[in-house]
């Protein structure tokens, strides 16, 4: 281990619990002295001190750790690895009730969600999956539990008015895109907002409409909905979300790519203006109320492509471009 470190925010500034240069380790960790460098004593030269300390029971240590297991990091275009643990949950009272919540609160004209759980019939496997894997397949998942999600709906009659009649389908088989992506991220939100948890989220908005994903977004910032404090932190190219979601300055942060092809990141709330006040120059903060998504797409903040020229009718002539 070449170095390691940990600072924690207190009162607007950094303060370090410790630090570690090679063998050498300075620990700030409240708690008993002796069990501490018996702590710095123990770490192996491959081993992390913090993963050593919670071993020896330091408080601090193990509520980084506690902190650590309750994320829960999602890849926004392939939600479907989140589908077995959304139906997991629903094996669970409270949890099935929420996800239903959820779903009337996204008012998607679903009626109710139900999950029937069956054995595994390689008929269920798609047929553009290739014969060799198929068997692989086939002889790993005979004798498992496959499951179905139906989504319900009101029937109309004849003259265009709901009926108390329902009828049901595959979720995957009916459903849209970003209606299918809800059901799978629903688990995760609400697993989050009952643990508070940490969610992560990679490209948020894909599948989904603008105002679905202001919502999710709005429930975490929502103090009423939002009791155990869990977090999002979410990457997403959706502007819209500049103006309209209800982020704090410090709570926004671009991503650049700088001369080095590395991605540098920062906070909107790292901007500072000079305006003139008379002679001198005064310095002002970005106003909560300023048009952000238009002061982006002009360049004011960076971290917008820079696109070179491109002309697919151009052609060479004898060496000339025309």
């Amino acid at each position: 281990m070449i170095s390691e470190w940990l600072f924690k925010k207190s009162l607007g500034r950094e303060v370090n619990l410790f630090q570690r240069s090679q063998d050498i380790i300075e620990s700030k960790f409240k708690g008993s002295t002796k069990v501490i460098d018996a702590a710095i004593e123990a770490t192996k030269p491959n081993a992390l001190f913090l993963s050593t300390c919670d071993a020896f029971n330091i408080e601090e240590a193990k509520n980084i750790f506690r902190w650590l297991q309750n994320f829960i990091i999602v890849d926004g275009l392939i939600t479907e690895d989140q589908a077995i643990a959304t139906v997991r949950l629903f094996d669970n009272q409270t949890y099935r009730q929420r996800i239903k919540e959820y779903f009337a609160y996204l008012n998607l004209g679903i009626v109710d969600l139900e999950v029937i759980s069956k054995d595994f019939d390689e008929s269920d496997l798609g047929h553009e999956i290739p014969e060799e894997f198929r068997n692989v397949l086939i002889s790993s998942l005979t004798g498992g539990k496959g499951y179905n999600v139906n989504t319900m709906h009101y029937m109309y009659d004849e003259k265009g008015k709901k009926t108390s009649r329902q009828h049901s389908w595959k979720l995957e088989e009916k459903e849209s895109a970003g209606t299918i992506k809800a059901f799978y991220l629903s688990g995760p939100v609400i697993w989050a907002l009952m643990n508070g948890g940490i969610l992560i989220i990679d490209e948020i908005e894909a599948k989904m409409h603008p105002i679905m994903t202001l919502n999710t977004i709005n429930m975490f910032l929502n103090k009423e909905l939002n009791i155990n404090n869990a977090q999002l932190i979410f990457a997403t190219h959706d502007t819209n979300l500049l103006s309209y979601a209800d982020l704090r300055r410090d709570q926004i942060y671009f991503a650049e790519k700088n001369e080095w092809e590395s991605t540098e990141f920062y906070s909107l709330s790292d901007f500072v203006y000079l305006d003139k006040n008379g002679s001198n120059l005064k310095s002002t903060k970005e106003r909560p109320d300023t048009d952000k998504e238009k002061r982006y797409f002009e360049g004011r903040y960076g971290a917008v492509p820079i696109l070179g020229n491109f002309n697919p009718m151009r052609v060479k002539e004898n060496g000339k471009e025309r």
